[in-house]
């Protein structure tokens, strides 16, 4: 039985509450996938096989959630997963050599950079919607989260290569500094080889979000909402700080310090999301279109839409220019679903991105 599972019988709880109000029970799910130097699919095998691509960016953000809404009331059940990476093309050309047994760059400096923020987590959302006047309207909610799986942290140095061609990488290396800060609930290095297996740690968080839709003209409509601001507090979280250098021309060649902990307590920030578009509807007219935009903090996504009614049902056609994506969608009032993807061949596509719901209402 999925965790989430538990929190069902609260919105049984408010169903039973205002039988004589509107309700509404809608069922979204969200998943957004990029990775820019790599398909989506040998970016998550250890980056072996496809060739390497320029990029700096990769991201998995999924969101499920459950609502019933009671006239202007709402209450959810909300699983979350957002996984972001950001990285310098050195590092991935780094990491990808040394995946595919390829030999290193020679008389090359590489900057290495990684930023990783993973966290999954579950919840229960309140909201509310405001009418701000008839033809604007404010949804703004407040979600209490607890954490599942999370890690945050950065790894950060430079190296040199020489005009050696050795079989072993390390031998091609002048020199190599770096250090590697993060927080996790499960280690994902080598620490379990230095007998360190943590206890998991507790974490609880809270989440707002806030969106606002509206008319600009009768034909113009505006939609803005960001969602998941806030932090997650994680009780006794492991921790791994390790400072490393390294010098061919120098003995010992090795200096390491550092040390693994988990008597700290840490404050993981939520990573946001943020949605927008500009919609052009003319009155009494089949079809539509928008400018729209989806965002994290590593990113802004653009995607040009158009739409066309048609046998009660409204069809779509969405492009995403930076990405070279394109999609089709299909809904109503009662269901909907989009798909949009760079490559139809999932094992080739760098970016895929699914949305689907389905509303009921007595």
């Amino acid at each position: 039985m999925h965790p989430i599972s538990k929190f069902i019988p609260i919105l049984l709880i408010g169903t039973t509450s205002s039988c004589f109000a509107e309700t509404e029970i809608s069922f979204n799910v969200d998943a957004d996938l990029y990775s820019a130097p790599l398909p989506i699919h040998t970016f998550t095998d250890h980056w072996r096989g496809a060739p390497l691509e320029n990029g700096k960016t990769a991201f998995a953000q999924g969101k499920m959630e459950l609502k019933q809404q009671q006239d202007t009331l709402q209450y959810s059940l909300v699983w979350r997963y957002d996984y972001l990476l950001h990285f310098t093309p050195d590092t991935a050309k780094l990491y990808y050599q040394i995946q595919n047994n390829l030999p290193l760059d020679t008389a090359s400096q590489y900057d290495l950079l990684i930023k990783a923020s993973f966290l999954e987590s579950q919840g229960f959302r309140f909201g509310k919607i405001w009418e701000l006047n008839p033809n604007w309207h404010l949804n703004a909610g407040f979600t209490i989260l607890r954490g599942q799986h999370f890690l945050q942290g950065d790894f950060s140095g430079d190296g040199q290569t020489n005009t050696n061609n050795a079989q072993q990488a390390l031998n091609n290396v002048n020199y190599l500094q770096a250090g590697i800060n993060y927080y996790y609930d499960k280690p994902v290095l080598k620490e379990k080889t230095l007998g360190w297996n943590p206890a998991n740690p507790t974490g609880y968080g809270a989440a707002l979000d806030v969106a606002l839709s509206g008319l600009i003209t009768p034909e113009i409509k505006l939609d803005l909402s960001v969602e998941n601001i806030g932090k997650m507090w994680w009780q006794k979280a492991p921790n791994t700080t390790y400072s490393m250098t390294y010098n061919i021309n120098t003995l010992p060649h090795f200096n390491i310090d550092g040390q693994l902990s988990d008597d700290r307590s840490f404050t993981q920030p939520l990573p946001y999301q943020f949605n927008g578009a500009l919609a052009y509807q003319p009155i009494q007219q089949p079809w539509s279109t928008s400018l729209s935009v989806n965002g994290n903090q590593l990113i802004q996504l653009w995607q040009l839409n158009t739409y066309h009614d048609f046998w009660n049902q409204k069809f779509g056609f969405h492009i995403e220019p930076q990405t070279k994506t394109y999609g089709l969608s299909i809904g109503n009032k009662n269901y909907g679903l989009r798909y949009m993807t760079d490559d139809l061949n999932t094992n080739k596509a760098h970016r895929l991105s699914l949305s689907l719901y389905g509303i009921y209402q007595w």
